[in-house]
């Protein structure tokens, strides 16, 4: 498993990366994997980190090579973290029908 983050999306005053940088970003990991390990690079898990939010959550884990986010401070409060968790899981599984 392998997970980024921008350090500038860290913390209290991180600013959530787009949807579109963190989709970039991630096929960059995935295809430098796939230099390295050959076809075992395509099952490697990748997360996404960096200020995911409930407003962000569901775009994010629907990207192709988004395979979980890791949360931060949204996670404080137990039954907001509740609604992202089930949100994005209910938005995983449309992206696994999908594809």
């Amino acid at each position: 498993m392998i997970a980024y983050e921008p350090v500038w999306a860290i913390g209290v005053n991180g600013q959530p990366a787009s949807v579109e940088y963190a989709r970039d970003k991630h096929e960059l990991i995935r295809s430098t994997l796939c230099e390295i390990a050959g076809s075992a690079g395509k099952d490697i898990p990748l997360l996404y980190g960096g200020s995911v939010n409930p407003s962000n959550s569901d775009e994010l884990i629907l990207q192709p090579e988004v395979d979980g986010l890791f949360v931060g401070r949204s996670a404080w409060n137990a039954s907001d973290f509740n609604a992202l968790i089930r949100s994005a899981i209910h938005s995983a599984a449309r992206k696994q029908h999908y594809t």
